[in-house]
């Protein structure tokens, strides 16, 4: 437990190290523009990152199993919040896991199969963020040639979640793995339950988690475009569409609490290219984790509740 603390500690500093010589580099003076912020945007934004909420408590709802649907979608969304909000706080964004864990003891049922559905749950939005950020790349593709780094980095993060999601869920190489070390024998059964939720889950419902992430896709975009206006930056939604895969897959870098640091400077990089200030991208970003976080707060009313 203490070498993951140090490990979440290790990745803050790093994601500060990051931000800060961003900082320096854009000038301390530009980040001014946090200030100019105009309310009635920025609240409108609040909103539809609301709705993004609750779109993926809706998602989230649809692939659990009976028992903890019969919780009632309060209780789910409650702890999509407080997941989103350890996320926040977590490397790759794994804090999101709490959510698993927390409705399994709500419903009394196994964490493991509540687990594996979770897995399922961020495999169906990594396939969606594979497609918006393939989309992304060809609209961008102009632009982003001169910096292939940051396309590279864009597109093969969720192809890569979701190929690792797949095999860990749909076959039988990790328990083929985890037989052949004795001390991870006891992992085999859990990883069974696992795989047998997801097996167990029907394609309908898969298409509906599906269409519900398509549509978190757009809700979040324009949660970004309002966030875009609140600081007067005048960009077409198509572009904000466009951009918001392309920065929330570095987001799951695992390098710094949800990817602190980097995505803001991914964010510069892209503002700069479509004829923006870097300081506009750097203090785009930062508004939407404290625009998000504003809402995400609200899971500690499902901590309150433990």
């Amino acid at each position: 437990m203490k070498k993951e603390k140090i490990k979440t500690l290790i990745s803050f500093f790093i994601g500060i190290g990051v931000l800060l010589y961003i900082f320096k580099k854009i000038g301390w003076s530009n980040l001014s523009l946090i200030t100019k912020v105009e309310p009635k945007c920025f609240i409108a934004a609040s909103f539809f990152y609301i709705v993004t909420d609750i779109l993926a408590a809706m998602m989230l709802f649809t692939l659990m199993p009976k028992e903890v649907r019969s919780l009632g979608f309060p209780s789910i969304f409650l702890a999509h919040l407080a997941g989103m909000l350890y996320s926040n706080a977590t490397p790759g964004r794994v804090g999101y896991y709490y959510a698993a864990f927390s409705l399994a003891r709500k419903a009394k049922v196994s964490k493991a199969e509540n687990i594996g559905l979770l897995t399922l749950f961020q495999g169906i939005n990594f396939f969606v963020k594979a497609i918006a950020t393939i989309l992304a790349i060809l609209y961008f593709s102009s632009l982003l040639i001169k910096d292939m780094l940051l396309g590279l980095v864009a597109i093969v993060v969720p192809i890569f979640f979701v190929f690792v999601i797949l095999i860990f869920l749909y076959t039988n190489l990790p328990r083929r793995i985890i037989a052949e070390i004795s001390f991870l024998k006891p992992l085999s059964l859990y990883l069974e339950r696992m795989q047998n939720a997801c097996k167990n889950v029907e394609k309908s419902r898969i298409l509906a988690a599906i269409f519900l992430s398509f549509l978190g896709w757009l809700t979040m975009a324009l949660q970004w475009y309002f966030i875009a206006l609140s600081l007067g930056i005048k960009i077409d939604f198509l572009s904000v569409l466009m951009l918001q895969p392309l920065l929330t897959a570095i987001m799951f870098l695992p390098i710094s609490p949800s990817g602190l640091g980097f995505t803001e400077g991914g964010s510069a990089l892209l503002f700069k290219f479509l004829g923006f200030s870097l300081s506009e991208g750097v203090v785009f970003m930062i508004l939407i984790r404290i625009n998000s976080l504003m809402i995400d707060s609200f899971g500690i009313l499902e901590l309150c509740e433990k």
